[in-house]
This record gives structure tokens, C-alpha cells and sequence, in this order.
């Protein structure tokens, strides 16, 4: 058979597929298996030991009705795709297809990050007649346009010693209804692209398709029009500590119910008896609830109470803690999840670690766009951002407060800081009016201004507008008194 997916590649799938499973959670991931096919909630020794002995599961399988998985993975990777589209990215205008080129690599980003990676490539509409001109393009809609496969898409890809790619082989899936009366047929279609040639397999879901193509075009672009967005972010790691969460949050949901509800120890009576259990039918003319009872032999008989350590769930739920910050950690994201307080140094470097994860998956981003853009007709090159704005309000509030303490900072500065405090209230508006009255607006405070109206009788206008932080052109000095120089600007 021509298509046939490799075994490794079938190895990377079972990964790509947990990683999803990761992102979507829900009950989707309490009753999924991860990479290696294990069930994602392990079982403990003791629920092992019931089902090799009695048969049965029913502890685990309550444990797991009960359990939650929270969206950890989900939030993270969410955010860091958050981070990269809402940054701009520099493209021709002029260039229509430009817009569509946005509108995918948003969703490559969106799809491609939780997943670790996605593949971008370049088709166009297959015709007899190639157009002669622009305009017969345009008019038979024949122009060429950026496409997306999912890795879980992906059957076979092939590179050749130089990194070239000579080979690439992916499904899509659709269905069919002959007719109102028959049942609709799933079929699944096999691409295969190679630099002269694109040959079109199919076959219904679950068979295989015949060795012989059932379409065959011509590959007009002389290459195989696909790149792989690939970038540094470690997903399978993420992926690994959020199972990892997942169970030590079953078993703290455990400890918990042992600790608000005790158990009845009953020493020195056979379960049986109290149950008056029919040896011969089961039947049970006794007390039910002593079915739920833990009894232990002894020469006396008695009653007692027992519950769960108290220590116990606070062990697990440190451990909880402890994977939440290194799941934030290995993104340099600050763990908000508890009240914590870090130095400025370690925020800084946090911001740092980020904004490098950041800017590493941008560069992967334009490399890719930039390797298909001459496909789609477009020679220049786009340019991704290379810095992030990656604080919180109340963060870049908290560090704009602390500057604006600073002895003889520069008027200047601080109208630069006032405007990006604008701008980081109203990231959704145009601020132009705003950033502008800032420029205009006198900015002393009141120090400044008792040591300004001493020495401005001595100064020549443009130095006394320089010291007030007005252009020269503006500055007015009828209108510049005590009083309007101490208004609500000076209040704050």
C-alpha cells in the first residue's frame, strides 16, 4: 500500500492525542488513557488488590465518578497563545491574501500551541486550464492559499539530508449519503504530496485504501508546499505533572471524606453475624449498614470510631501546590493560585523567562509564514513581534506607583509611563486623544512647583516651558499660574 503510517509515527500520535486529551479535559480525560495506553487515573494498591481477588472494581470506579480534573494545561497554554496573537504582526497591506495569511497562522498558533506543534502549507484550487493573466486568476478563484493539517492528521512526511521536505501524507474525513433512504458512509482521503506530483487516496473509515490513486494532479508549486510550526514549549512535560495533579487531587478528595466521615471498627464480631447472613442464599435479614463496617477479630467485643490522619491531606495538598508552581515555572508564568509575594528581581526574571518562551515561538511562527509567503505571491517577508507585553494591570500599576516616587525623574518619562498606563487600561481603544493630552499637559509636582515660581521670573520662556514639560510653541504664561499648575493633576 502506497499510504501506510510508520510505527513511530503511530508512537508520536498516542502522544499528540494525550496532549489533546490534556486540553479538552472534562470527562473526556477521567476516562481516557494517556501516551502509553494506562489508564490517566491510577489505581492504588489496595483497589489493585480487590479487583485481583474479589473482582471487583467498584472503589476505583467511584473514585473516578467523583474525581475532577482541573484545566491547568488548558489555562497555560491558552494564555501563551493569548500572549503571541494579541502582539501585531508586520505584513504588506497591500497584498489582499495578506489578511487570510493573518486570519491562519492566528489559528496555527491557537491549534498548534497545546498540541506542541502543527503543520502550515499552501494549496490552490485544481483546474484543467492554467489562467493567463492576474485578472482570468482572480475571476476562476484559482489563487493560491495558506491551509492548516493537525498533526493528528498526519500519516508519512519524508526530508532529504538537507532538511527539504520530499514527502508529506495526510487524511481528511467526510461523509457521504448516497441517498435520503441509505446510511451515511464515513470515508477518509489520503494526500499525498511530492515535489512533481499530488496523488488522492480513499477508502471508507476502517479499510484500507487500494495501492492505485484515485486522483493524480500535477504539483505546480516544485516543492512540497508544507512547513512544520515546531516550536520549543514543553508540552509533554505539562502534560505529565497535570496527570500528576489530577491523581494527587483524587486522593486528597479521599483523604478528606475519611476525615469529616468515620468508619465503624466492630472487634471481636464476625461480619455475619451482625449481618445475619444466610450461609446458604446470601440473604441478609440484618442490619444493612454493617455491610460498610470494618471488623477485626478479637476475644472482646466492642465498638469503635475511627476517621482519617489530619496530617495527611495537608501532605498531598503541598504536593498539589507544588506541581501548580512547577507547571507555571516551566513557562515562566507566575503562579497565581495562592497569595504568594516574590521579590521584584524574581518577577523580573520571570517576565524575562516568559517574554524569551514568547519570543521563541514568534521566530518559529515567522519562519514557517515566511517560507510559504513567495507560494501565495507574496516576496515580502513579515515580520512577528519581538518583544511582549506580558504584565498584569494591577502589576504594571504597582511598578508605575513605585517609579513615579523616584527623586527628579525625568518629565518626559513620566509622560511616557502615564501613557502606557492609558494604553494598558484600554487595550481595545484607540488612546490617540488620550496619549496626546498627556504631551500637552504641564507635569510638576509640588516641589517642583514652589522651586518654579521662585526662579521662573529669572528664566527665559522656552526653559520655563522645558521645566513644565510643554512644547515652546505652547506655552503660555498668562496661563500658567500657581493655580492651574496645582489642579487636579497635581491632586493625585
Amino acid at each position: 500500500m502506497a499510504i501506510q503510517q510508520p510505527e513511530a509515527l503511530e508512537q508520536h500520535l498516542n502522544q499528540l492525542e494525550f496532549l489533546q486529551l490534556t486540553y479538552v479535559g472534562g470527562s473526556d480525560y477521567k476516562y481516557g488513557v494517556d501516551a502509553n495506553g494506562n489508564n490517566v487515573l491510577i489505581r492504588l494498591k489496595r483497589e489493585k488488590a480487590k479487583l485481583s481477588v474479589q473482582g471487583n472494581d467498584d472503589d476505583y470506579a467511584d473514585r473516578k465518578k467523583f474525581s475532577v480534573y482541573k484545566p491547568y494545561y488548558r489555562s497555560i497554554t491558552d494564555k501563551i497563545a493569548g500572549y503571541i496573537v494579541g502582539e501585531p504582526v508586520t505584513r504588506d497591506e497591500n497584498i489582499p491574501e495578506n489578511a487570510f495569511v493573518a486570519e491562519t497562522m492566528k489559528e496555527v498558533i491557537n491549534y498548534g500551541i497545546p498540541l506542541g506543534e502543527y503543520w502550515v502549507g499552501v494549496d490552490a484550487p485544481q483546474i484543467d486550464t492554467p489562467p493567463v493573466s492576474k485578472l482570468q486568476e482572480m475571476e476562476m478563484a484559482t489563487t493560491p492559499y495558506f491551509t492548516m493539517v493537525s498533526p493528528l492528521n498526519v500519516v508519512d512526511y519524508e526530508y532529504d539530508e538537507n532538511g527539504e521536505l520530499l514527502r508529506f501524507a495526510y487524511s481528511e474525513t467526510y461523509s457521504r449519503k448516497p441517498s435520503m433512504f441509505e446510511k451515511e458512509v464515513i470515508y477518509v482521503q489520503y494526500w499525498e504530496w511530492t515535489q512533481t506530483e499530488v496523488r488522492v487516496y480513499e477508502a471508507e473509515e476502517g479499510q484500507q485504501p487500494d495501492e492505485t490513486p484515485k486522483e493524480v494532479y500535477t504539483n505546480s508549486f516544485g516543492v512540497v508546499p508544507f512547513a512544520h510550526f515546531n516550536p520549543s514549549i514543553p508540552v509533554d512535560d505539562m502534560a505529565e505533572i497535570a496527570k500528576h495533579l489530577y491523581n494527587l487531587g483524587s486522593l486528597y478528595d479521599e483523604e478528606i471524606v475519611k476525615a469529616v466521615f468515620s468508619a465503624w471498627l466492630i472487634s471481636g464480631v464476625h461480619q455475619d453475624e451482625v449481618l445475619q447472613k444466610n450461609p446458604e442464599t446470601g440473604e441478609v435479614n440484618g442490619d444493612p449498614k454493617a455491610g460498610s463496617m470494618i471488623f477485626a477479630g478479637d476475644e472482646k467485643s466492642a465498638v469503635h470510631s475511627i476517621s482519617g490522619q489530619p496530617e495527611v491531606p495537608q501532605n498531598i495538598l503541598n504536593a498539589i501546590y507544588a506541581d501548580i508552581d512547577e507547571l507555571y515555572r516551566l513557562v515562566g508564568l507566575q503562579n497565581t493560585y495562592k497569595n504568594q509575594v516574590e521579590s521584584g528581581e524574581a518577577k523580573r526574571l520571570d517576565f524575562q523567562n516568559l517574554n524569551a518562551l514568547l519570543v521563541s515561538i514568534a521566530e518559529e511562527a515567522q519562519r514557517v509564514e515566511n517560507y510559504l509567503l513567495p507560494l501565495v505571491g507574496n516576496y515580502e517577508n513579515s515580520q512577528w513581534p519581538k518583544k511582549f507585553d506580558v504584565k498584569s494591570f494591577a502589576e504594571e500599576l504597582a511598578e508605575y506607583l513605585e517609579e513615579m516616587k523616584i527623586q527628579y525623574l525625568p518629565t518626559s518619562y513620566r509622560k511616557k509611563r502615564a501613557a502606557d498606563m492609558i494604553n494598558k487600561i484600554n487595550q481595545d481603544e484607540d488612546n490617540t486623544a488620550y496619549v496626546n493630552d498627556i504631551k500637552e499637559a504641564p507635569l510638576l509636582d509640588k516641589e517642583a512647583l514652589s522651586g518654579y515660581m521662585m526662579i521662573e521670573g529669572n528664566l527665559k520662556d522656552d526653559k520655563k516651558a522645558e521645566i513644565i514639560g510643554v512644547g515652546s510653541d505652547n506655552y503660555k504664561p498668562d496661563e500658567i499660574t500657581p493655580v492651574n499648575l496645582t489642579g487636579d493633576m497635581l491632586n493625585g
